[in-house]
């Protein structure tokens, strides 16, 4: 399994806030919370909004959660303080092949895996 590791601030700042999964609200126009790139809320239908990051402009269109069961199955609350990241909604991989275009699987601090942008590699 090819695992990429975060540069170094966003794997000390993203945290996992529990262990279940988190998905996209029932009426989200067809989109997965952190699923989708976007640069402005406009962009993310009746998801909660474009989170960004401290590092990039490029965005990903998220449901905010507190916990993973705020969320549906496959996917993980996580949230990064340092980097500005709010508590959002991603999908759970093994690899990059399980990510949508312009995200990759990417390991953070509690160990977990995730499809985020690959903007915010750094």
């Amino acid at each position: 399994m090819a695992m990429k590791s975060m540069f170094t601030v966003l794997l000390a700042s993203v945290t996992m806030l529990a262990a279940v999964g988190c998905a996209s609200k029932s009426d989200s126009g067809g989109m997965s919370s952190g699923a989708n790139l976007c640069s402005d809320d406009g962009e993310c239908g009746n998801l909660d909004d474009c989170e960004h990051v401290s590092t990039s402009s490029e965005g990903a269109c998220v449901n905010h959660c507190t916990s993973d069961s705020d969320c549906g199955d496959g996917s993980v609350c996580l949230s990064g303080d340092g980097i500005g990241l709010e508590a959002s909604c991603f999908e759970r991989c093994e690899s990059d092949s399980q990510c949508s275009g312009g995200f990759a699987c990417f390991q953070v601090s509690t160990g977990e895996t995730a499809c985020l942008p690959k903007a915010w590699n750094g």
